[in-house]
């Protein structure tokens, strides 16, 4: 799971939803080699285009949290499960 969601605006999938992995892989190159690595931590930056035409660089630094053992924090809430299923 990234830091934001995947939009055609950045040219990162498609008009039609369809994921661009060459800009994927070269946007979270510094990502991916954390997570191959088995790091917990990795600072990247990011540009984010906006509708309006304007953009804007975000340095941040992201926590890797491995599925096995991962209990998520006491003050997080449930999220609502849309599909009806429980």
């Amino acid at each position: 799971m990234l830091f934001k969601q995947l939009d055609p605006d950045d040219d990162e999938i498609t008009r039609t939803r369809k994921v661009r992995r060459s800009v994927i892989n070269e946007r979270y190159a510094d990502l991916i080699e954390a997570l191959d690595r088995g790091d917990d931590r990795v600072s990247m930056t990011n540009t984010v285009s906006y509708r309006d035409g304007t953009s804007t660089k975000r340095a941040i630094t992201l926590d890797i949290h491995h599925p096995e053992g991962y209990v998520p924090p006491q003050h997080s809430k449930q999220r609502p499960v849309w599909s009806g299923r429980r």
